[in-house]
């Protein structure tokens, strides 16, 4: 059975997540400075998830190009791990939201790494 759809898409969606990450996590990082009016270390947690949402996103989007070329499964399997931290980081961050609404990220992001775990058969051809 041809299985080639499962990694192009986790590639997909892997761009997909890095690029809400690339672009919330600089958001993230220069907000918590300006407005926040809380302590100092919820100014800091803010300041390390940007950063963390910023890189993840960054070796999220190389995983997702991989993983659509079918080429090195290390770092499409990367991309994939890294979206685990960007959906995280929307768990903890969004907390107005019901629980049920922020999981869903979440569910989909262990969705794409099955996906590239079970493709591992067409990264060796």
């Amino acid at each position: 059975m041809n299985r080639k759809w499962m990694p192009i898409t986790a590639g997909i969606l892997d761009i997909i997540y890095g690029a809400f990450g690339i672009l919330y996590g600089p958001e993230v990082f220069v907000f918590a400075s300006l407005f926040s009016s809380e302590s100092i270390h919820s100014i800091y947690w803010y300041q390390i998830t940007g950063a963390v949402a910023f890189i993840a996103g960054i070796l999220s989007i190389i995983g997702g190009i991989h993983s659509i070329r079918i080429k090195r499964r290390s770092l499409a399997l990367s991309g994939s791990i890294c979206i685990l931290f960007i959906t995280g980081i929307f768990v903890v961050e969004f907390t107005p939201i019901p629980i049920a609404l922020r999981s869903i990220p979440g569910i989909a992001a262990i969705i794409i790494l099955i996906f590239t775990i079970l493709s591992r058969k067409q990264f060796e051809k």
